[in-house]
């Protein structure tokens, strides 16, 4: 691979279709895991640093992002839900604060072209 591709390696326990890394671990290019030349396809669960504690959940395609996307706050709380496609940000997301208000809407299309958004 060429060296402008950023190629995250993850010293995380790999299972099948899953990994778990923390949140400095995570890159914004294609996602490989750790000791593998291939790129990573399935669910990958950030977890806050220091802590178990789930902060975000991808799913990827190819070591791209492509499918649903998930961050929750430290509290448990939902912080966003979305969806990604071919690593564009697509489709219906929404966003909430810390009390579980949800605060804004927004409406892309699958390029990732913002189409509406507003405050709930």
């Amino acid at each position: 691979m060429k060296w402008y591709y950023y190629i995250l390696l993850i010293v995380a326990v790999a299972c099948k279709g899953k990994v778990t890394i923390t949140e400095d671990e995570i890159g914004y290019e294609v996602f490989y895991v750790h000791d593998s030349y291939k790129p990573f396809s399935g669910k990958c669960i950030v977890v806050f640093r220091n802590t178990r504690l789930v902060k975000e959940q991808f799913t990827y395609r190819n070591g791209v992002l492509h499918g649903e996307a998930l961050a929750w706050y430290k509290n448990g709380k939902m912080r966003r839900r979305g969806y990604y496609s071919k690593g564009e940000i697509s489709g219906n997301w929404e966003f909430w604060d810390e009390n579980g208000h949800r605060t804004i809407e927004a409406h892309n299309k699958e390029d990732g072209r913002l189409i509406s958004s507003g405050k709930k």
